[in-house]
């Protein structure tokens, strides 16, 4: 096995200046091989607008390294690169050689729902929106298409050559029952074993597995993260039989605001991203660790973890199927905008006879880009303003505009609810509460779970109350807040805009 270790031979840190980054990783190990089908796959991609970077066509060389027989080399594949460096690009290529060259089917699964439907919509614009399309930007690729599935949660494109690419979020029962020849594990530091396993087998009889994951280095909020064990196996030198390893690594958070590591670790400064790309980043991240964990490929010491604000197996007894709509029914919802604008979701609630609670992430409305989707979130919600009893709208970046295009669409007055940061501490305090006691129920909807995992509490103000914080993953705490806003408004409301008004 070739390694490479930056404390044992420094050649591997090699930087061209301030033009281009590092192109070659700062720890890599790979079995050795003397064929690959790197160089086509690259070639197909650039027929298409995908040009590799020179890291990314090494990278590409490693996983597409092929025996006599043509079986891969490396069945497993691990990429760590800081964010913002082309992990897509790399994916894409891999799926379009595998589908349209080689005849596989692949499943692609990612922690977010947000990043699942991005790559689906860049496979559509590669393949078509459908079979026979006329607008399709690549014809050449969409006379291969038999049909593509755009059911939400059901993302699929399929071949009439019979492969076929899925895309999933992870569940511990994500794809059981498919089968399929690549498993590409996208925000890599989110899996754990039990994603792992319930997605592993789905490759089991295809006669050329391969499995690749790519992601930065896991948070404290993911304690038994599989690519951190995959990665201390490479490093160990044991159990690496068919397996590659590439990562752009620092040893230490150091000096963050040091822009020659952001140059020595960063490979696709000078091509894709620049130092006010980074530093952009750099003041959106409070503190030092998680930036040097996103944008530096810092890994935390074994061992640290986090204590989940709402304990799994109280998470996991409350999950219900939606219950069917009664005439008593209180519905509330709730957007919710994190503190930099750039993410938003919407939750929904309902309150029962009983007193009882069910609330979900609408399925369209998991963790949306705030700068495009406010207006769509907006008629979403105006849409069903005259039946619900509250419409909770917070976050300082869009909490005002999203209340003013509400009342605009006509939404009634008293429907509005802007909260207070005490009644945000309390709808959280209540959630966490309500699924403990087991008067808060939830769909467990794709992605939600991995949400949840995430949570920590937040401190708000000086009496104890809280919030959520997603160390590793920020965007996701406005779903943990949207979720525990909903459920509050549809336990405290008076208001029932379904009830008949009283004459006399």
């Amino acid at each position: 096995m070739a390694m490479m270790d930056p404390a044992a031979s420094p050649t591997s840190w090699r930087c061209s200046g301030k033009r281009r980054g590092c192109q070659e990783p700062t720890w890599r190990a790979a079995e050795s091989y003397s064929s690959t089908l790197g160089p086509q796959v690259a070639a197909l991609g650039s027929a298409v607008g995908v040009d590799l970077f020179p890291w990314q066509r090494a990278v590409m060389n490693d996983w597409m390294a092929v025996t006599e027989d043509f079986r891969y080399v490396h069945r497993r594949c691990g990429l760590e690169v800081p964010r913002q460096n082309g992990k897509t690009a790399l994916v894409e290529t891999r799926i379009l050689a595998g589908v349209a060259a080689m005849g596989e089917t692949i499943l692609y699964t990612a922690h977010d729902y947000s990043t699942v439907t991005k790559l689906f919509d860049r496979l559509k614009e590669f393949f078509g929106e459908r079979a026979g399309d006329p607008d399709a930007q690549h014809p050449e690729l969409n006379a291969l298409v038999r049909s593509v599935r755009k059911g939400t949660g059901k993302e699929a494109i399929f071949f009439k050559n019979g492969s076929a690419v899925y895309l999933s979020t992870r569940t511990k029962s994500a794809k059981r029952g498919y089968t399929v020849d690549v498993v590409i594990y996208d925000e890599a530091q989110a899996l754990t074993d039990e994603h792992q396993k319930a997605i592993a087998s789905t490759a089991t009889t295809s006669r050329r597995p391969q499995f690749i994951f790519l992601g930065t280095p896991p948070g404290p909020e993911y304690p038994n993260s599989t690519f951190a064990d995959m990665r201390a196996k490479a490093r160990a030198g044991g159990a690496t039989e068919a397996l590659s390893w590439s990562e752009w690594s620092a040893d230490e958070v150091g000096d963050v605001s040091d822009r020659e590591r952001w140059w020595r670790l960063n490979p696709t400064m000078g091509y894709l991203i620049d130092e006010s790309t980074i530093l952009d980043l750099r003041n959106m991240f409070k503190e030092d660790l998680s930036f040097a964990q996103e944008c530096l490929g810092y890994w935390l010491p074994s061992g640290r973890a986090v204590e989940r604000v709402i304990p799994e197996a109280a998470w996991e007894a409350a999950r219900r199927e939606p219950p069917e709509p009664e005439p008593a029914d209180v519905e509330c919802l709730a957007v919710k905008f994190s503190p930099d604008g750039s993410a938003g979701a919407v939750a929904a609630a309902v309150r029962r006879a009983d007193g009882s609670v069910f609330a979900e992430i609408p399925g369209d409305w998991a963790v949306f880009d705030a700068t495009e989707g406010i207006p769509a979130a907006a008629s979403w919600l105006a849409a069903r303003g005259r039946t619900a009893a509250q419409i909770v709208v917070d976050g300082k970046a869009h909490s005002v505009d999203m209340a003013d295009r509400l009342r605009t669409a006509r939404v009634p007055g008293p429907c509005i609810v802007e909260p207070a940061p005490g009644d945000v501490a309390a709808a959280c305090s209540m959630l966490v509460a309500g699924i403990a006691e087991g008067t808060v129920a939830h769909g467990g909807q794709p992605g939600l779970d991995a949400v949840v995992a995430l949570a920590e509490k937040r401190p708000i103000g000086a009496a104890g109350g809280f919030g959520f914080r997603c160390e590793g993953d920020p965007a996701a705490e406005v779903a943990c807040e949207a979720l525990a806003l909903a459920a509050w408004a549809a336990r405290t409301t008076k208001r029932n805009p379904r009830r008949k008004a009283r004459v006399g």
